[in-house]
């Protein structure tokens, strides 16, 4: 429809709603998909049935790095379960010998299959549930820690997604605070951004009022202050992508720890309170 100069998403969206005002069966078939922005606007307008290029399959199922990661440690840890000599057993040469008659053999072998699969499968799902533990400890990657790279944006986002109830606007954030500390708790404000540094180049900047400044690295390293795990920690950094990797990487460490949306920006824009960072 695009190449005949019509509006191809209008179109569908409009053959979708007779579709569905009908109440049939019928479902809109759209073909010849070039960009993955029109599945999800198409498939949000309830159309779900498409064909596509080969390009856009390959940005659908494009792994994650850290999917990847851990997709393959899984495969190394099932590996290792497996017996010696048991690799290289054969189905088709079970089958043979049922078919020679051999039935007592194939029965036997049928019971030790059984048996291993119902070990296999219970010491995977131990293994995994730990390699999922693990791989939710995993630090970020130097990509990750760097501001900009596409790696730390998806890191955000993703964190963004999975953590969404973590992730507060400003007011609640601040809101969260005055609670937690009404009740005799701590909570702290940890700002991931060097922001000593960012004085020291821009002349001064600022900081959220009575915030910890701990870099994204440090943090990540174990070598910078953090308080104890009974502590509500929030965090912070200049726009929010540092702060939601950090919340990613914490989230399990901690059972208490939010991120502020749009960070210290968002929060001056709130017109909440901040100090100045003055130049060394």
């Amino acid at each position: 429809m695009d190449d005949a100069g019509k509006n191809g998403h209008e179109e569908i969206e409009e053959m979708q709603s007779v579709v569905e005002g009908l109440g049939g069966s019928t479902r809109i078939f759209a073909a010849s998909i070039r960009h993955v922005d029109s599945l999800t606007r198409l498939a949000e307008a309830g159309v779900y049935t498409f064909t596509f290029s080969p390009d856009v399959a390959r940005m659908l199922f494009e792994l994650e790095p850290l999917t990847d990661r851990a997709s393959a440690e899984f495969n190394q840890a099932a590996l290792a379960l497996i017996p010696p000599g048991w690799e290289h057993f054969d189905p088709a040469r079970a089958v043979d010998v049922e078919r020679d008659g051999g039935l007592d053999r194939l029965e036997g072998e049928r019971g030790l299959v059984e048996t291993l699969d119902g070990e296999i499968d219970g010491e995977i799902g131990e293994i995994g549930g730990e390699i999922g533990g693990e791989i939710a400890r995993l630090p970020p990657t130097d990509e990750e820690l760097t501001p900009g790279h596409p790696a730390m944006i998806a890191r955000a986002a993703i964190a963004k997604y999975y953590h969404s109830e973590r992730v507060l606007a400003p007011p609640d954030a601040l809101k969260l605070i005055e609670q937690v500390r009404s009740t005799g708790a701590e909570a702290e404000i940890i700002d991931v951004e060097r922001r000593t540094a960012l004085a020291d180049e821009q002349g001064a900047t600022i900081i959220i009022e009575g915030a910890h400044s701990v870099s994204l690295d440090s943090l990540v390293e174990g070598g910078a202050y953090m308080p104890d795990a009974e502590t509500a920690i929030v965090l912070t950094c200049d726009r929010g992508p540092k702060a939601l990797v950090a919340l990613d990487f914490l989230y399990d460490r901690f059972e208490q720890v939010y991120c502020i949306d749009g960070g210290t920006e968002a929060w001056q824009s709130a017109e909440l309170p901040t100090e100045p960072v003055q130049a060394r």
